[in-house]
């Protein structure tokens, strides 16, 4: 398996786990009140949209010829990080 690969891989489990933890603060969401779900649901909703755009830019690094994937990388990683410290801020504001 080459190096994209690797990568591309790892990045969907760690991608997953997130999902999970989104899911729970959906979970979470549901059996809040009507001005704490609306807090929950908006925050949910630019996670949802960061993990879109990370699903996005993994296709383009699959499809990607040569060692132009590299160059993708450099945007999917900081893409992933925004993704980190979203779920984080969740984390302890819900």
């Amino acid at each position: 398996m080459g190096k994209r690969e690797v990568y591309v891989e790892k990045l969907k489990a760690r991608l997953d786990k997130l999902n999970g933890e989104i899911d729970k603060f959906e979970e979470k969401a549901k059996k809040a009140d009507e001005n704490t779900r609306a807090k929950y649901n908006e925050k949910l909703e630019e996670l949802r949209e960061k993990v879109k755009g990370i699903r996005s830019k993994l296709s383009e690094i699959q499809e990607a010829g040569g060692d132009s994937w590299k160059e993708l990388k450099k945007g999917l990683d900081n893409s992933w990080k925004a993704l980190k410290k979203g779920v984080k801020e969740a984390r302890s504001k819900l």
